[in-house]
């Protein structure tokens, strides 16, 4: 296990897990679920079983997750893009000669939907992604309504690290649906 850096509009925190013999097949890219990390439980299995079969498993943390410097105002769905990509980007020039796949979990797998039409052959599997994600953060994370969420402002959210979620945040989510809004012809696997 690995821990470093990738340097951009603020540093994205991550951790590989590497095969012990060295041998890289494929990179995995992690990515975690709404006020999750890049620690997560789930990532974990995974790597305890691909990094025996020659592939690493790299998994990194959003803005304002997990040990990201980077604060709520760079929370945005944009920059959750963006960071995608540039994990993508840094795994294609490490790992050149490996395959490239993406395993996404809720939040994460409505970022990797969002920025789906842009990857070229990279398989997908996505556990419960969050298609509709303004609905899940109203009612199954913050369990609230709009009105009430515009009228606080921010409500703190989260797990071992707290977010002071602004209702911006919200807006943001509205303004990119996934459902029906491209066609995304990559082999993907929904768990």
């Amino acid at each position: 296990i690995e821990y470093f850096s990738i340097k951009k509009q603020y540093e994205i925190c991550c951790k590989i897990f590497l095969p012990d013999d060295g041998r890289i097949d494929n990179v995995i890219i992690g990515v975690h679920g709404f006020a999750g990390d890049k620690e997560s439980s789930m990532l974990k299995k995974l790597a305890t079983t691909f990094c025996l079969h020659n592939s690493a498993v790299l998994s990194f943390d959003f803005p304002a997750h997990g040990n990201s410097l980077a604060d709520e105002k760079l929370l945005t769905i944009n920059n959750c893009k963006n960071d995608l990509y540039t994990v993508l980007e840094y795994v294609s020039n490490e790992y050149p000669s490996a395959s490239k796949s993406i395993f996404a979990t809720s939040f994460g797998g409505y970022i990797t939907l969002l920025c789906a039409d842009k990857f070229v052959n990279i398989p997908l599997v996505l556990r419960a992604p969050a298609v509709t994600m303004p609905k899940v953060l109203l009612e199954n994370v913050l369990k609230i309504n709009a009105n009430d969420f515009k009228a606080v402002k921010y409500i703190e959210c989260g797990f071992e690290r707290p977010i002071n979620l602004p209702y911006s945040f919200y807006e943001d989510l509205l303004s990119q649906e996934v459902i029906g809004s491209k066609q995304i012809s990559l082999p993907i696997l929904i768990i």
